[in-house]
């Protein structure tokens, strides 16, 4: 695991803490992406070193937490929370963005979902079984982007 500013863990509550700052976001790469946000906390399994529960925070309405969820997706909102057992992401904001990037004919393509929530479950297994649904008082928007290369974690 990487940070880029202040960490802390406390064995009681097996709880990791990375810390960072509006312009130095703590970073976490792992295996579905990587997590940028001012503070994000793990809690690992009682029995084990395995992650049970994240959360990423950042302040309310500056869209800083960013994640990277596989190569083709990255999402941007206030606050993101992970849940291993139920396998899924959490991202909620003021708006919480996701950008899906796809190359069709080797011409890059890419479309954004608005919404005020964005859930992301994981399908062990699946292939194409992954899915991302956007919820919320406003409703959800879809459009094509021109450009998403300022949209991609690297």
């Amino acid at each position: 695991m990487l940070f880029r500013s202040g960490f802390v863990f406390t064995n009681a509550t097996r709880l990791a803490v990375y810390t960072g700052t509006a312009k130095d976001l703590a970073e976490l790469p792992g295996p579905d992406g990587t997590i940028r946000a001012v503070t994000i906390q793990v809690w690992l399994a009682a029995d084990g070193r395995e992650v049970s529960r994240l959360v990423g925070d950042g302040p309310p309405t500056q869209a800083l937490v960013a994640a990277r969820i596989a190569a083709d997706r990255t999402a941007r909102g206030d606050h993101l929370e992970y849940d291993a057992k139920a396998g899924t992401y959490t991202l909620a904001g003021q708006p919480a963005r996701l950008v899906q990037r796809q190359v069709e004919r080797g011409a890059e393509k890419c479309s954004e979902t608005v919404a005020e929530r964005l859930t992301y479950t994981k399908r062990a297994g699946a292939t194409g079984g992954d899915e991302f649904q956007g919820t919320g008082r406003t409703g959800t928007m879809s459009q094509d982007l021109p450009n998403c290369t300022t949209w991609v974690i690297k």
